[in-house]
């Protein structure tokens, strides 16, 4: 679970966008949601809630949260 960036988790009348470093991630728009120590989510129920700016620049600074892996084999 180290390796965890983000996961998506369907529900019956929404979709939960997991953020592995949601707790400590800048939020101006107030839209995670969680008490998780390190995990929180934003919560998403329609496709236009999905590409919101506020959304994308989660995803965004969640991917610049954390380094690339080095590739051992190369």
């Amino acid at each position: 679970m180290r390796d965890l960036i983000l996961a998506v988790v369907p529900h019956t009348s929404h979709v939960n966008l997991q953020l592995a470093d949601g707790a400590v991630l800048a939020d101006q728009d107030l839209i995670v949601e969680g008490t998780g120590k390190r995990i929180r989510h934003v919560k998403c129920r329609s496709v236009a809630d999905a590409e919101r700016p506020a959304v994308r620049a989660l995803i965004k600074a969640q991917i610049e949260a954390r380094p690339r892996p080095v590739d051992e084999g190369r």
